[in-house]
C-alpha cells in the first residue's frame, strides 16, 4: 500500500506537497521504523566497507609498501593509514 502511495505522490504532487507528506510520514511509527531500518543497513554497510579497507591496508603494509603508496592506491589519507597501523 505504501509503495502505491509513493508512486501516486511522485506522479501527481508538486515538490512542496511531497515535502509535506514526507514530514507527516516521518512522524508516524511506520516512518520511524523505515528510517531506523535504513540507518541500521547504512551502518552495517559502512562497517563492512571499513573492514575491507582495513584488510587491504594490512595486506599492503605486510608487503612492505610505504604508507604514502598505500594511501595513494586506496584513495585514503596517509593519516588514516598511519592511525590504523599504529
Amino acid at each position: 500500500m505504501q509503495a502505491v502511495l509513493y508512486v501516486l505522490a511522485e506522479k501527481f504532487l508538486q515538490k512542496e506537497e511531497l515535502e509535506k507528506i514526507r514530514e507527516e510520514i516521518n512522524m508516524t511509527r511506520l516512518g520511524q521504523m523505515i528510517f531506523d531500518d535504513g540507518m541500521e543497513k547504512g551502518i552495517e554497510k559502512g562497517i563492512e566497507q571499513g573492514l575491507e579497507l582495513a584488510k587491504q591496508i594490512f595486506k599492503l603494509a605486510g608487503e612492505n609498501i610505504p604508507v604514502q603508496e598505500i594511501a595513494r592506491r586506496l584513495s585514503v589519507s596517509e593519516n588514516e593509514v598511519r592511525q590504523l597501523l599504529n
